[in-house]
């Protein structure tokens, strides 16, 4: 029984949060896009959403739990946008945000049943909308912040020391051209619905590197273009 709630959690949760955040973008966008990224980031979405309690909700509340990660991963994404925090693969929109309400879920949806069946050593504590009050939820909110202030401190330390040291950037050259079209010699990534955005953006930029910059970042290109070649 165990085994077949757990697929079923996670498939319905990844649904939710895949449909949720496309048709999320689509209203924010006002119609105007239909999102790719957002339908696969928001089933990566449900399924982090659901991770905590897999064993421990009802299918139902997969469904809730998976859509309102769906919810939070658009919304989450879009401020660090706004706040022009850098975060190209969106780890802190899926794996932290999504993953606080997935400790939180628990604390809300547990059902006393579902704990029983998890082997859990103490069975006294489930969610706070089946009658098991707020210890669980407690507990959870308390999880939320530890990890929160381990990630915090480790994060300011490592980082702190790449930035004394002068490591957690490239040079001005590279951060205009992109990592893969430096180091690889090609763009991972094309942004079809905004081409025209983006080789106008490539224009200003190749118009705004000095020649001799110009020049170095061309012989590169081409040394890697050999390799590949010889490959």
């Amino acid at each position: 029984y165990m085994g077949e709630l757990i697929s079923i959690n996670l498939t319905l949760a990844a649904a939710s949060g895949s449909v949720c955040s496309t048709l999320l973008t689509l209203g924010l966008t006002r119609g105007k896009l239909i999102s790719t990224e957002a339908m696969l980031n928001g089933c990566v979405a449900g399924l982090v959403s659901i991770s905590a309690g897999s064993s421990l909700f009802d299918p139902e509340l997969a469904l809730v739990t998976g859509t309102v990660g769906g919810v939070i991963y658009t919304l989450s994404s879009r401020m660090l946008h706004q706040l022009k925090i850098d975060d190209p693969v969106e780890a802190s929109p899926l794996y932290y945000f999504c993953g606080c309400w997935s400790l939180i879920a628990v604390g809300l949806f547990t059902t006393k049943s579902n704990m029983t069946t998890s082997n859990v050593s103490d069975i006294h504590r489930y969610g706070l909308f089946y009658g098991g009050g707020g210890e669980l939820l407690g507990l959870q909110l308390m999880a939320v912040a530890v990890i929160t202030v381990w990630c915090a401190v480790c994060g300011a330390v490592v980082f702190g020391t790449c930035m004394h040291f002068k490591l957690a950037r490239v040079d001005s050259e590279t951060e205009v051209y992109g990592l893969d079209m430096f180091h690889r010699g090609n763009a991972l990534h094309d942004d079809v619905v905004d081409l025209e955005r983006r080789q106008e953006s490539e224009i200003n930029a190749i118009n705004a590197i000095t020649t001799p910059n110009a020049q170095k970042l061309s012989e590169h290109l081409k040394k890697i273009q050999q390799q590949q070649q010889q490959q």
